[in-house]
């Protein structure tokens, strides 16, 4: 992604500058990798920053309060970088009021869909067993507020996004989702970490 001269738009400029002054490292260049989420080349190596406003601060907050839990635990999640302000979630006024939150890069890569099988399936399914174990320790000294399941957060609420006209694949999605809220939770099989990333 770096490497080649990035042009950035007014926007990604502004946030650059922003960021400079938020937090303890220089800011060389970003890329978007989404609308809210961009890559960022420091003279430290590469991090993350997530510039949105689709969660509260107080929703934001606890994630990351959470995730960080994980890392200071031992687990493979990225660090989030505090501010100079010692903040692990930042406001900033861009055209509105949105949340900084920073992230060290993970090592590794988005593994290509062909290299998927029932090996990584089984690592995969490890790691969230991990996760999940540790996060129940976080569920009893931190008491959950904010965090809700999944699919009551917007980005996860499929029929927004699926054409009226498209019936079948509305009923499919439907049913798919009233099938996962319908299946047996317990503090064994289903958590915090469920709840986030479904």
């Amino acid at each position: 992604m770096f490497g080649k001269k990035v042009k950035m738009n007014n926007i990604e400029k502004e946030i650059l500058k922003l960021i400079n002054k938020l937090y303890p490292l220089d800011f060389i260049e970003m890329t978007p990798i989404t609308n809210e989420m961009y890559q960022c080349l420091t003279a430290q190596g590469t991090y993350f920053v997530r510039i949105t406003n689709y969660k509260t601060y107080e929703e934001q907050l606890e994630e990351v309060t959470y995730t960080n839990f994980l890392y200071q635990k031992g687990l493979e999640v990225p660090p989030i970088i505090p501010s100079l302000k010692a903040n692990l979630v930042e406001k900033i006024t861009l055209d509105k009021e949105v949340f900084a939150v920073l992230y060290k890069a993970a090592p590794g890569i988005h593994l290509p869909r062909n290299e998927w099988n029932s090996n990584v399936f089984k690592k995969l399914g490890q790691q969230i067993g991990k996760l999940h174990r540790a996060s129940k320790n976080f569920e009893s000294i931190e008491p959950v507020k904010h965090i809700n399941d999944w699919y009551q957060n917007e980005e996860y609420n499929f029929l927004n996004y699926i054409p009226k006209e498209e019936t079948t694949i509305r009923e499919i999605a439907s049913d798919v989702l009233t099938s996962i809220k319908e299946l047996p939770k317990s503090t064994s099989n289903y958590g915090l970490i469920h709840e986030i990333y479904g």
